[in-house]
């Protein structure tokens, strides 16, 4: 097998090796304040294995001031239930997940393209 045969099979379905940061997948979960109002923090459910590939930046305009954002696509081992409420964190990194879907529908990984936020 060529070199380029093993990075397109690797490109279709990362192997484990690929894999190589330790993200924990977090959950938000509401808690009432003194004023009658919701407080959302995030609680951690499980630490699992990704890779991760930066595929971008822009500037967008929040509050009125400028802002710089990063895309990251983040490639998981599947796991059914996550969505847009959950974010993942490497470290300090926190990535909001914007999209979660399986790209070949077999249920081996679970890709999610996401936004770094600052905490």
């Amino acid at each position: 097998m060529t070199i380029t045969g093993r990075m397109a099979t690797a490109e279709r379905h990362p192997t484990i090796e690929t894999r190589r940061s330790r993200v924990s997948l977090e959950a938000p979960q509401e808690t009432a304040n003194a004023l009658g109002g919701a407080a959302i923090q995030y609680q951690p459910l499980v630490t699992l294995w990704a890779r991760l590939e930066a595929r971008g930046g822009a500037e967008k305009l929040r509050g009125g001031r400028l802002e710089g954002t990063s895309d990251t696509r983040i490639t998981l081992r599947w796991r059914g239930g996550v969505d847009t409420r959950h974010r993942l964190r490497l470290g300090s990194r926190i990535f909001a997940i914007r999209a979660a879907f399986d790209p070949d529908g077999r249920k081996r990984d679970l890709v999610c393209l996401c936004e770094e936020i600052s905490a």
